[in-house]
């Protein structure tokens, strides 16, 4: 069964959009030599880029908008949540907040 319509303008809608919150840059930078998915460091910005486009797509993905099989053919979210999970994880336990970056864990794992 093919892609519906609507989801695909959904989909570029989104792509587009981490176009210009500078998503394909951000991600760049996690493949970089000097990356620690534990320490981002310098990279932190990249870091929280990924983390608010994986968190969107995820809603989307929970909503229904969009399918996870799409998502995953268009991006390999699994290897993008290895990059920014730590810091993620990380993130919810110091604000104490359980559900904190959780759409986009729940797509790359789930």
């Amino acid at each position: 069964m093919g892609v519906e319509h609507e989801e695909a303008m959904v989909l570029l809608q989104v792509m587009t959009f981490g176009q210009q919150i500078g998503v394909m840059k951000a991600t760049s930078a996690l493949w970089a030599d000097d990356f620690d998915p534990s320490d981002p460091g310098e990279h932190v910005e990249s870091v929280r880029t990924v983390l608010y486009y994986g968190e969107m797509l995820g809603t989307f993905v929970k909503s229904g908008a969009l399918s996870r099989a799409l998502v995953n053919d268009m991006l390999w979210i699994g290897g993008l949540w290895e990059k920014v999970g730590p810091f993620a994880l990380q993130a919810r336990r110091d604000a104490g907040v359980p559900g904190l970056w959780e759409n986009f864990e729940a797509l790359a794992l789930g």
